[in-house]
């Protein structure tokens, strides 16, 4: 049996710790993935008229992805970053929207196979993406390296998914506006996961600052 290398209950954790201490950027990113996702979903209730706008406002998604998913990995690291200036944040977008493009036409091609299919394929190329943001210029070996990396830890990425399915539910059912937070939050606690399975057992520890008052 293959040993763990990450708790999905630390990962949670580490993601909920980070995403507190860093509320106000990781907030601004939840806040405009959550505003892009009503505007295309009212877009898709216009009919074609709008497609072209519904694809430039799906695009628009995928950027702040991966500004939350390189932001997510600096913070990990140990290492800043600025909303302020996103564009080395954006660096490889083109790339990276590539990889995501393709990554939702396996796993609907999986899940229009009797489901299960799209489950396999998702578990062992849900890193590809992330893959894509870590540096691999290779579209191809982005899947290649996520199915190497997944192998033996599928059942415990499994868990971990629907553990973070159940916590962006119940941001959805904070009015709906609780996943400004959970999915940043999910974001984090995913790169967790992936800096882990690198091998990777550092992690930058987050400030959070005490809720206790100080005594005068």
């Amino acid at each position: 049996m293959t040993t763990p290398r990450f708790s999905n209950g630390d990962a949670l954790r580490f993601g909920w710790l980070t995403t507190r201490a860093h509320l106000a950027p990781l907030l601004v990113l939840g806040a405009t993935g959550l505003v892009l996702g009503m505007f295309s979903q009212a877009l898709g209730r216009g009919g074609a008229g709008g497609a072209l706008l519904t694809a430039l406002v799906q695009v628009a998604q995928v950027a702040v992805m991966l500004l939350m998913t390189r932001a997510s990995m600096k913070l990990f690291d140990g290492e800043h970053f600025d909303l302020a200036n996103p564009a080395p944040l954006l660096e490889g977008f083109w790339r990276y929207l590539l990889v995501v493009f393709l990554f939702g036409l396996i796993t609907a091609i999986g899940f229009a196979l009797l489901i299960v299919p799209g489950v396999l394929l998702g578990l062992a190329f849900g890193f590809a993406p992330f893959f894509a943001v870590d540096g691999q210029r290779d579209p191809v070996e982005a899947f290649r390296a996520s199915s190497r990396l997944t192998r033996g830890f599928r059942g415990q990425l499994f868990l971990f998914a629907l553990l973070l399915m159940g916590v962006n539910l119940l941001g959805v059912l904070a009015l709906g506006v609780g996943v400004v937070i959970t999915v940043p939050m999910s974001v984090v606690a995913a790169v967790y996961a992936f800096r882990r399975l690198q091998g990777r057992t550092e992690a930058a520890t987050p400030h959070v600052p005490s809720m206790t008052p100080r005594a005068v």
